[in-house]
Parts: structure tokens; C-alpha cells; sequence
């Protein structure tokens, strides 16, 4: 565990981009960083996840009923930068209470050989995106994980890679949770363990996973994001936040008519609309939003549906949807603990 520094931006591109694509972003983390970690791996080899749980997202980068990778990003850091370090992006398929799994059939895409900047001898921070030459398809209704490989690093904490996480275990901040009996979705494959486990303090790790031409929710509490929507900023009876969606369809879907759909529970994807799919299981309930702004933003105020006193109240289960002339998008769907 280090302390963070600057950050250096860096593309890599592992194919020419097409012309017109966009991208839109889906992550867990809260734009805080407290700390920067390798998790438990200290000077050996290992990888750290962020998992997608099943409990609590569906159809997380999802166009047409097919869920995929077009790019990753990831805010990590050297400790020296006068030595470059080698690194890949993973993605592994696995469950909710065991986490990624280490096993050769559990890994579901790679990215190998990647290399961070020289920008000194000093510790410096660097934001990478890698765009795919082609996507890594995904689960849409099943547990996966996304995180990076760790080669060794023998002289840690001297040198050697880590990655930016906020931290959400309670009575520290930054916090990115309200509720206890939400999931810890970080998680860690350390040498060649057989299992995975949790680092601590229930953190999120500041990487990023991108859709081409999808559409993304992700959850507010008092303007703030929280662990990708499942930890928002904590609301209370006597401190209450007020709740927000806040849905990315990009240019294309800019003057888009936006809703906010909420159900009774999950299900799987079904077809619905022009190239869109339902993660949520009827009755509905549906608020209508304002028209999506030149990018293809747009927040959603989810009062009275969920009131800022409703800390532990329950479940709630929302997906977002974007229409226009080309048709209607959906975005993953969220389940929250308030």
C-alpha cells in the first residue's frame, strides 16, 4: 500500500480505431483514491480483480444481448519509473461467493505484454487505456471478473507496480459504502493459489471497462458516484442524500428520450425494443428523465422511488433506457442496498 501520486495519461492501442466509435465507461470505482495496492501480493506474483457480481449487475456492457470488452483502463503506478514494468489485463468468469476463478477453463480473456511508461526514477502515476483489436465477449447474467496481472516485483515497495483503489470499510474515508450487507467485490488471486480471496477494507480498484456504442448506468447518492453504483456516498434518516441514475449513451444518443426503469427482481435478458434487452423483472414502475445532452449524458433523479431516508430499506433493481429515432438502448441493470 503506497501513496498515490500524479498521473501521467497513456493510450495504447492494440488496433487502428474506427472512425465514429464511441465509448462508454463502466467501472466501480468512486473518483477517490485512498491509497494505491498490489492487494496481499506484496513482492510476488499475482492478479487483482474487480468482480461483476451476478447479485448485483446484469447486462454490464451489453449491446444487442451480447455483453463484451472493447477496452480497458486502469489508473496504476510504478514506484520507480526509471524501470519499466510488464503487465496484462485478464478477464475470468466464476461466482459471487468464490470470486474469479484460477483455473485455465475460469479465464475467459487476456491481454498480455503491456508495458508502462518511463517518465523518470521517481514513483509516478499513469492512466492507460488499451483498445482491443477485438472484444472480449462476457457473461450478461453470470458472475465475471476484469483486473491486471502482477509479474514479481523483488525490491516492492522500492519498485514495482500497483494499482489506485478507494477504500470502503467503515469508519475510514474516503468511503465509497452505506450498507453492510452489500458485497465485497474485490478480489485477489495471489501465486498460484487455487482459490481467490478479498483484500481488505472492501475496496474498488480504479480500473474501467468500455462497450462500443452501448449505453452504461451507474448510480448517484448527493451528486456523488459511489462503487459503481452498489456503495453510494452514505445516506441516513437524519443525514439524508438524495438518489440519482446517471446514464452514458454517447453522442449518438444525444436528444434521446431517457426513463428510468424499476422492477421487482432479476432475470435473465429479454429481447425488447430495437437491439436492447430487459435485466429486470416485472411489475415495472417507470420515471421518465430528462432528454439526453450532446454527449449522451443524463441523470435521472430516482426521488420519491427511492426516498434519501431509505438507508437499508431494501433492494432496489433499476436499468436506464435511452430511445430515439435509431431505436431504444438499455443499460446494465443495477441492484442496491440504499
Amino acid at each position: 500500500m503506497r501513496t498515490f501520486v500524479s498521473i501521467l495519461t497513456v493510450s495504447l492501442l492494440s488496433t487502428t480505431v474506427v472512425a465514429q466509435t464511441t465509448y462508454q465507461r463502466w467501472d466501480m470505482h468512486p473518483n477517490r483514491t485512498s491509497f494505491t495496492s498490489r492487494g496481499n501480493i506484496g513482492s510476488g506474483w499475482g492478479a487483482i480483480y474487480q468482480g461483476v457480481h451476478a447479485s448485483t449487475n446484469r447486462g454490464v456492457l451489453d449491446v444487442g444481448g451480447k455483453c463484451h470488452i472493447s477496452r480497458f483502463h486502469t489508473i496504476s503506478q510504478d514506484q520507480n519509473c526509471q524501470t519499466k514494468e510488464t503487465f496484462g489485463f485478464c478477464v475470468r468468469i466464476g461466482s459471487d461467493a468464490s470470486g474469479p476463478s484460477p483455473t485455465v477453463a475460469g479465464l475467459i480473456g487476456l491481454v498480455a505484454g503491456l508495458r508502462t511508461p518511463n517518465n523518470g526514477s521517481a514513483a509516478c502515476a499513469f492512466a492507460i487505456t488499451t483498445t482491443l483489436a477485438r472484444p472480449i465477449a462476457v457473461p450478461s447474467t453470470q458472475h465475471w471478473s476484469f483486473g491486471i496481472n502482477l509479474d514479481p516485483a523483488p525490491t516492492w515497495t522500492m519498485d514495482g507496480l500497483s494499482t489506485h483503489a478507494a477504500r470502503g470499510a467503515p469508519t475510514t474515508t474516503p468511503l465509497h459504502n452505506s450498507h453492510a450487507r452489500q458485497a465485497d467485490q474485490a478480489w485477489q488471486i495471489i501465486g498460484p493459489a487455487t482459490v481467490a480471496t478479498h483484500p481488505s477494507q472492501r475496496r474498488s480498484w480504479r480500473y474501467g471497462v468500455d462497450v462500443a456504442d452501448g449505453a452504461v448506468l451507474n448510480l448517484q447518492c448527493n451528486g456523488k458516484p459511489g462503487y459503481g453504483g452498489s456503495y453510494p456516498e452514505a445516506s441516513t434518516a437524519s443525514a439524508p442524500f438524495a438518489w440519482s441514475a446517471r446514464v452514458e449513451g454517447g453522442p449518438r444518443s444525444a436528444g434521446a428520450n431517457t426513463a428510468i426503469v424499476i422492477g421487482t427482481g432479476r432475470i435473465a435478458g429479454v429481447s425488447f425494443g430495437i437491439a436492447a434487452d430487459l435485466y429486470l423483472l416485472g411489475p415495472y414502475a417507470i420515471f421518465p428523465g430528462p432528454i439526453a445532452n450532446a454527449t449522451g449524458l443524463a441523470i435521472i433523479p430516482l426521488l420519491p422511488f427511492v426516498p434519501a431516508s431509505a438507508s437499508g430499506a431494501g433492494v432496489f433493481h433499476l436499468q436506464a433506457v435511452l430511445g430515439n429515432s435509431r431505436g431504444l438502448k438499455l443499460t446494465n441493470a443495477q441492484s442496491v442496498i440504499p
